[in-house]
């Protein structure tokens, strides 16, 4: 799992955050690359300067992953 904490630091409230997660082998090849919803709309929204926990599971994993902590990066945020 992939936990981790978004801040609103925008004068805006956020209804949508997607993140980019991939994983990488002992080569440092790609090989399992997903866009998550990190926060979603069906939840209230987060208001600014407000926290919000988060946690991603992963489940079936490539077996030449390398264990290491993927890359995390926000391609989407809705305001």
């Amino acid at each position: 799992a992939i936990s981790g904490t978004l801040k609103n630091n925008s004068d805006k409230p956020v209804r949508l955050v997607e993140s980019k997660v991939t994983f990488f082998d002992y080569n440092g090849k790609s090989i399992q690359e997903s866009v998550e919803k990190v926060y979603g709309v069906a939840q209230n929204p987060i208001e600014p300067g407000s926290d919000y926990r988060f946690e991603i599971n992963f489940e079936n994993l490539p077996n030449t992953w390398n264990h290491r902590v993927p890359t995390f990066e926000i391609v989407k945020i809705a305001y």
